[in-house]
């Protein structure tokens, strides 16, 4: 008896091995560079001696080297004796028909034919070539030097399995866990602005998880990892993340220098679809509206617009990490927001600050230009530049010039129309200053910067 469902895991092979599975639990740890691991613990009965046990079907790419079967009681009474991978394998006659309506490349003598597969014989395919002509093919399949196809079709994969060779000292029956790494899944955070005012705005994030290994994951606990990970075997890390959180939304902790996120229900994940999970509700937020000119390298520069906040003013929001992702930003919140830009946030920990671009300002303009440039010496030379904003709203608008500088650098003078102005914050590839651009009207800066090299 073989079963065909994904997860029972054991059938009959070579010796009367039963299975029975009172218990499934399926665990799915997802990383975000294309790296899952797949554990399940299941019930096996053993009878008296040595009997092979099959563990099906394991995800097409898993990493040998990775595949772990354990008891999850420490048992005398039950000897592992060796672990056999036996990788997917196909009938042709079968593939041929799941390629049915398939685009393919092969080579026939010394021509290299494209087209999509209408119909298959025994003998022969019925193409329709990779062409705006409206016609019919006719090609012997016994022909072909080498068949392409850009992906196998659904239903195609076939099944690997896990072969355990154990010996047991009498009947018995005992939960069994067996795990490995494979790729075939990604996952990222989806995050959506809503701009109410300069001072408030809702926000939402949902995780987007997205099948690539061709295999359905049916009712599987979840958990997605945020972090550069090493390809890592060892089981025991794995069992430390803890046990997932109830409630309605994703919990998250962090966990072995990572981020580790977990859903508290059981999810489905089909093959080859993206599935969105909620992490955190619509919320209002308070922060505040700035404009800035960053990495001005033209002589038109952009004013960019990005709202201010801070997670750790907000209870709701205060406790939570922010993995890497994309944010829409709607700049209303009328019949559900009108798109008005995206952003890309870094990985952010519990409490930061968030500065998210959400457009340019149509009403503000800048100019850049150099002004000033000499040699002092071999290794050092000083150059000056002049940013102008112009205004054209009916308010005074404070606008923060950001500018890029490498190497070593050191600030000698900066100014604009009131006098001297004093630095907001730098690092050593950044000096970044306020200016205050009345309606109507202009305000510039110029500074003098030295360089060594």
């Amino acid at each position: 008896m073989r079963s065909w469902f994904w997860g029972i895991g054991c059938c009959l092979l070579c010796w009367q091995t039963v299975v029975s599975a009172p218990i499934r639990d399926v665990r799915l740890t997802v990383y975000t560079r294309d790296l899952l691991q797949y554990t399940e613990t299941l019930i096996v009965d053993f009878r008296d001696g040595e009997q092979i046990v099959s563990f099906e079907p394991v995800l097409p790419g898993a990493f040998v080297s990775s595949l772990r079967i354990e008891p999850l009681r420490s048992l005398k009474e039950l000897l592992p004796l060796s672990t056999r991978f036996v990788p997917s394998e196909f009938e042709i006659a079968d593939l041929w028909k799941q390629y049915r309506g398939q685009w393919i490349s092969f080579q026939q003598g010394n021509e290299r034919v494209e087209g999509k597969i209408l119909h298959i014989s025994d003998n022969h395919l019925f193409l329709q070539p990779d062409t705006t002509l409206p016609r019919v093919e006719l090609l012997d399949k016994n022909s072909f030097n080498w068949l392409s196809f850009d992906t196998l079709p659904v239903g195609a994969q076939g099944v690997s399995k896990l072969l355990w060779k154990v010996r047991s000292d009498g009947s018995r029956r005992e939960p069994i866990r067996f795990s490995y790494l494979a790729p075939g899944a990604n996952w990222r955070a989806a995050y959506h602005l809503w701009k109410i005012d300069a001072n408030h705005a809702e926000l939402q994030s949902d995780f987007s998880l997205e099948n690539t290994s061709g295999t359905s994951l049916p009712d599987v606990q979840l958990t997605l990892v945020a972090g550069d990970v090493g390809l890592s075997t060892d089981q025991e890390t794995n069992q430390k993340v803890g046990a997932a959180v109830t409630g309605k939304n994703a919990s998250s902790n962090a966990w072995q220098g990572y981020q580790k996120f977990e859903i508290p229900q059981k999810v489905d994940i089909d093959a080859g679809s993206t599935l969105q999970l909620p992490y955190f509700p619509r919320t209002r937020i308070e922060g505040r509206e700035q404009y800035v000119v960053e990495e001005a390298t033209t002589q038109s520069a952009p004013v960019f617009t990005e709202f201010v906040f801070s997670l750790a003013k907000h209870s709701a929001l205060g406790s939570k990490a922010m993995p890497w992702g994309e944010i829409t930003v709607y700049g209303d919140t009328v019949n559900g927001g009108t798109f008005a830009g995206e952003d890309y946030l870094p990985a952010m920990p519990a409490g930061s600050e968030f500065a998210v671009r959400t457009g340019t300002a149509f009403s503000l303009r800048a100019h850049k230009e150099r002004t000033h440039y000499r040699r002092l010496s071999r290794n050092e030379s000083e150059e000056s530049v002049r940013i102008l904003v112009s205004n054209a709203t009916t308010k005074t608008v404070p606008v923060i010039l950001r500018e890029m500088l490498f190497g070593s650098w050191q600030i000698v003078t900066a100014t604009n129309s009131t006098g001297a102005i004093a630095l907001q914050r730098s690092d050593a590839t950044m000096a970044e200053w306020k200016i205050q651009v009345p309606a109507g009207g202009e305000e510039y800066l110029v500074y003098t910067v030295r360089y060594q090299r």
